[in-house]
């Protein structure tokens, strides 16, 4: 038998292993550029056979679903793409109250639900106006919106107050929740089968987005069933 050439295979696993965290997300962004140019033909050829057998074909049902499939699909490659991408912030002035109202209205609007931002007394009148990134801001907000979604929960309330040294605790209140999340246990989540992976993956975004804030997160009044979820962002 011939020698394996153990010299050449651990050259190449070197190789893999140095690869910069800019050329892992070249490659994985390359990969997910092919699979939504595949999902988008799908949606095409699904699209021109719901006009070819019409809307009386007992078929049309089964080929919603698949749309409806390819929409999920499409949804959790754009968010692997938010997950891996290394985007620099910017400082610039962001209006925190329109942002909220904004992304909760198009929550409310999806869900067909009424919830509102409750603000304490010091900053109802004010203009919440602070320095940030609104990229990362906005996609905060939205993350921590479909997490709630994913987790099968309901929002209860939000509530937004300051302290005294200028951080902002966004409260997001849920209930009817069917994943567990607690804070000694975000790598024990995000790695558990056990748990939806849209729920896993938005979690893991929503977090990563706050590192590049310098902002934080935690759980109170957590339960089997309800937890309160703190954003604090300065």
């Amino acid at each position: 038998m011939g020698r394996k050439d153990t010299g050449h295979t651990q050259q190449q696993n070197q190789d893999i292993e140095t690869l910069n965290p800019q050329a892992f997300e070249r490659l994985i962004g390359d990969v997910i550029h092919k699979v939504k140019n595949n999902l988008g033909g799908i949606s095409g050829f699904t699209t021109l056979l719901e006009r070819d057998l019409g809307k009386r074909s007992p078929h049309i049902r089964m080929l919603q679903q698949i749309q409806t499939s390819v929409m999920r699909l499409d949804d959790l490659a754009v968010d692997l793409m938010v997950l891996i991408r290394h985007v620099k912030t910017v400082s610039e002035r962001v209006d925190l109250r329109n942002l909220i109202n904004n992304c909760l209205s198009q929550y409310n609007a999806k869900n067909k639900t009424h919830c509102v931002a409750e603000y304490s007394e010091d900053l109802s009148s004010k203009e919440l106006t602070i320095r940030s990134d609104s990229y990362a801001l906005e996609r905060i907000f939205r993350y921590a919106l479909r997490f709630i979604e994913h987790a099968g929960a309901g929002l209860h309330r939000i509530g937004v107050s300051r302290s005294e040294s200028d951080v902002f605790h966004i409260r997001m209140e849920m209930h009817h929740m069917d994943v567990q999340l607690k804070t000694d246990r975000l790598f024990e989540f995000i790695n558990s089968d056990d748990e939806p992976v849209e729920a896993r993956l938005t979690f893991a975004i929503l977090v990563k987005m706050l590192s590049r804030l310098n902002a934080s997160w935690k759980i109170e009044s957590a339960s089997d069933k309800s937890m309160t979820l703190v954003l604090e962002i300065s």
